[in-house]
């Protein structure tokens, strides 16, 4: 009699096994499979601006001058300026400390060619200056390009898998409520030119978005 108790209980527990599974582990893998099913959502913030760099970076054959680095060189750069004078194509590879310089060096190896001058300028803080990685930040630059995933170097995997969840019930939340990533002036992806330059109006160098704001003086008889 006990025998047929334990025997006509298991198949309860694998129904309540089979439930939970649906329960818990069915939404996690939707939220999931929409990160990267669901429309783009970041594209068009200033993170977003690393698929066209991606890209110019890729298909630029001749001979040039590449510039890893942050937003110091997404701002700071006039490509074509340089062109100009150096006789080479120039690729502004610089986007975001955020990002870190070791996820920019580690997209920028399969653009890189024989004969190419590399030029790495981080700025001076711990995320630059280390192997700092953001998932977050990264998966959101790669919204909608994702191809450039094959570039991350392995050992990041686990932390962009981990950031999935919260990546994609991100975008979710943005589609269903018809809003879109709020950015700064000069914080945008329609900011950069097709060489990747950062070529937002800053009057006098004022970036009046940032507190305190900065003016960078370039007069001789500046103390500055």
């Amino acid at each position: 009699m006990k025998k047929e108790k334990r025997s006509a209980s298991r198949p309860l527990r694998a129904l309540i096994a089979v439930a939970l599974v649906v329960i818990l582990v069915l939404p996690l893998c939707f939220v999931c499979v929409s990160a990267f099913a669901v429309a783009p959502v970041f594209e068009d913030t200033f993170v977003g601006e690393l698929g066209e760099k991606y890209e110019l970076l890729n298909s630029t054959e001749e001979k040039k001058v590449v510039v890893i680095g942050g937003s110091s060189v997404a701002f700071g750069l006039d490509s074509y300026l340089m062109e100009e004078h150096l006789s080479m194509k120039v690729v502004n590879f610089g986007l975001y400390a955020s990002l870190g310089t070791k996820v920019m060096m580690d997209l920028s190896r399969s653009g890189i060619n024989e004969g190419d001058i590399i030029v790495l300028a981080p700025e001076l803080n711990a995320q630059t200056l280390s192997l700092y990685f953001n998932p977050e930040t990264t998966l959101q630059a790669m919204d909608g390009n994702f191809e450039m995933l094959a570039d991350v170097r392995a050992e990041n995997y686990i932390q962009l898998i981990g950031q999935l969840w919260a990546f994609g019930a991100s975008k979710l939340s943005y589609i269903t409520s018809g809003k879109v990533p709020q950015s700064k002036p000069g914080y945008t992806k329609d900011c950069f030119n097709d060489k990747g330059d950062n070529v937002y109006d800053r009057p006098y160098n004022v970036l009046t978005t940032i507190t305190p704001s900065v003016t960078l003086d370039f007069r001789v008889d500046s103390t500055d």
